[in-house]
């Protein structure tokens, strides 16, 4: 089975998000399940000299983009040891910028055209490549276009694509692709998909809505976020169109890459550990301590947190609960970026308790592992939650989470049972201050109890989050699909 994947960012080559995990991961345990699966995604300016020296030209299109034509370089990673094989879309004049999506503290308004670039760079590309896949793998609005081209386009009819059928894969809801309905003329696209059945979203066009029309299958990051997104509260304005495809959405749930995030071999960590030796969590625990500049008398959890500081990821609900960590004598540790005003009230509250909280604003990725490794609590409280990984990656590391009852989180981790010893972590239902406050005090008493600390710790553990069978899950469906 061949398989074309197209991405708008990769782990580790250009990543924002899950997405970028996702995209990472998914392909390689394709492969390693059976497929021959070509991933495709731009080469930004992000995208560092360690992949670009293993990068060689394979084909060059014209792309017309509106009245425009512009040329793409079709570039192929060629290094041995990957299973799926990796193509770089070149265009410097749309991603040779700062940035992936938009520049830092500004707005790239030409990104419908980046994306249809993308797209369109691809389909017109796979002949040459002779490539003809059985399934056109597309993710998120940014190249959910590509089931539009397939299905009323001549892009589709070509020989390249006769025997294609198309998978869509919703990340985020949250994030359609609304661009004015130009963004039809510039794609070469009938204004006819202009229609409240095809593509209009509140007076523009949506670039996801296309997708989900024209996909012949439609998969969200877990189950209870495909259920989730056809309710009103969580459908984000798309639900009736959701319930009415609803033959062809199914949710399957996101895994992790299992080498990268491994305790007992992460470079990222003052020293390894597993579940059978806990001394190196330890050491995690001391360094997270130093790095953050707490103070090591605390009796309580050290809560930890790495996040995008955005409404969705429960912001306001931390924010709002910061004196109850310090009233069970807890700490807590952030990594994180995003609105500035979050970040600032983490500033502020880390002035006013010192040692008790800790506040890096930024990325890391060595800090974000050392997070997930010191800390005794995750915070994940989400407002929604597609599927999040950081569950999974705290879980692995001995790290109980708190997250909210909603979408991938109600999905992958379970409460923990006191009496019977089983679950994985701490959730709660109602989105407001009561609820986390209940769920801040029974982490700290699970974790104060030795017996039930371990217990936990080692049902998180013991948990496979690896990609193996979701990959097997993603090729059931791509084989109903093709029949």
């Amino acid at each position: 089975m061949q398989v074309v994947f197209l991405t708008s960012e990769m782990a580790p080559w250009c990543k924002t998000g899950g997405l970028g995990d996702f995209s990472g991961a998914l392909p390689d345990a394709l492969a390693a399940a059976g497929c021959e699966i070509h991933a495709f995604v731009p080469l930004y300016r992000a995208v560092g000299p360690e992949a670009r020296r293993f990068l060689r030209t394979a084909c060059t299109v014209e792309v017309p983009i509106g009245g425009q034509v512009h040329t793409a370089r079709i570039l192929k990673m060629e290094r041995g040891y990957w299973r799926s094989r990796t193509w770089f879309v070149d265009c410097p004049y749309y991603y040779d910028r700062e940035g992936i999506y938009d520049p830092p503290g500004g707005r790239n308004p030409d990104n419908d055209e980046r994306y249809i670039l993308l797209v369109r760079a691809v389909l017109q590309s796979l002949e040459t490549l002779r490539l003809a896949p059985d399934i056109l793998h597309l993710n998120d609005w940014q190249t959910a276009i590509g089931a539009a081209y397939h299905r009323v386009s001549p892009l589709g009819m070509t020989p390249a694509l006769a025997r294609a059928r198309t998978v869509l894969s919703i990340h985020n809801l949250g994030y359609p692709g609304v661009f004015g309905w130009e963004s039809l003329l510039r794609a070469h696209l009938p204004l006819e998909l202009n229609h409240p059945e095809r593509g209009e979203f509140h007076g523009g066009v949506s670039l996801l809505k296309l997708g989900i029309v024209h996909a012949g299958a439609v998969v969200a990051v877990s189950p209870t976020y495909a259920r989730e997104i056809q309710t009103p509260a969580h459908g984000m304005g798309l639900d009736g169109l959701l319930r009415s495809v609803s033959h062809k959405l199914t949710g399957i749930l996101n895994g992790i890459d299992d080498v990268e995030w491994n305790p007992a071999a992460d470079e990222h960590l003052p020293a390894p550990f597993h579940a059978d030796d806990l001394r190196g969590k330890a050491a995690c625990r001391e360094a997270l301590l130093r790095r953050f500049g707490l103070s090591p008398g605390a009796r309580g959890p050290l809560f930890g947190m790495v996040s995008r500081l955005v409404p969705q990821k429960g912001i306001d609900l931390v924010l709002g609960a910061l004196d109850e960590i310090i009233r069970v004598d807890g700490q807590l540790a952030v990594l994180g970026s995003g609105a500035r005003a979050y970040a600032q009230a983490f500033e502020a509250a880390a002035r006013a308790w010192p040692g008790r909280i800790g506040v890096h604003i930024g990325f890391s990725e060595e800090l974000s592992h050392l997070v997930e490794a010191g800390a005794d609590v995750f915070l994940m409280p989400s407002l929604y939650e597609p599927c999040g990984l950081n569950q999974f990656y705290s879980m692995r590391y001995g790290t109980f989470p708190i997250v909210r009852n909603t979408g991938g989180l109600a999905d992958s981790v379970r409460q923990f049972n006191e009496s019977s010893g089983e679950g994985t972590g701490v959730l709660f239902d109602h989105y407001d201050s009561a609820a986390i406050r209940w769920a801040i005090h029974r982490a700290a008493h699970i974790h104060g109890n030795p017996e039930l600390r371990a217990r936990i710790i080692r049902n998180g553990m013991a948990l496979d989050s690896s990609w193996a069978p979701r990959a097997r899950e993603y090729l059931n469906l791509y084989q109903r699909l093709i029949g």
